[in-house]
């Protein structure tokens, strides 16, 4: 019998270093290749962009983002006070509330890749914040938000 269990940031204790979750913390954040300040950017990120923590070693956090690539960054640029998301399809929505009934929100559309600080849920839809403190709901089939999957067998 195989069972698949979701890990959410912070549901298991015991469990939670393999499935941290993390968010950019400042307007910019410059990503490396390798675990040094030396090292060749791999990416340049906003505020709120969310990714899963694989390892954390000696001030730099190995880090995988919503494709799977992996990135390293300093661990005083990420924090675990809020959650984040990312938007995963070409475009995405907003809507003043919970549901493609209400009006257009604050920004119209949203494009990939842009970062959010996630707020609430409801029924299929999330609550997201960007940088400059604007409120709106997207659908949350349309971001994503680091989880970690793993198949245990019994």
């Amino acid at each position: 019998m195989r069972c698949i269990f979701v890990l959410l940031l912070g549901l298991l204790p015991g469990v939670a270093a393999q499935a941290q979750a993390v968010c950019t913390r400042s307007s910019t954040t410059v990503l490396r290749k390798d675990p040094s300040s030396k090292a060749e950017k791999s990416w340049i990120v906003g505020k709120y962009m969310p990714f899963m923590i694989l390892e954390i070693k000696s001030g730099w956090l190995k880090l995988e983002d919503l494709e799977g690539q992996k990135h390293y960054g300093r661990t005083s640029d990420f924090s675990q006070k809020f959650r984040c998301v990312v938007v995963k399809t070409n475009t995405a929505e907003t809507r003043q509330g919970p549901g493609s009934k209400f009006p257009y929100g604050d920004f119209k559309t949203l494009d990939r890749y842009t970062p959010l600080k996630r707020l609430e849920a409801q029924d299929g839809w999330v609550q997201v914040e960007n940088d400059l403190g604007l409120k709106s709901w997207v659908q949350e089939n349309k971001v994503w938000h680091p989880v970690k999957v793993q198949t245990l067998s019994f």
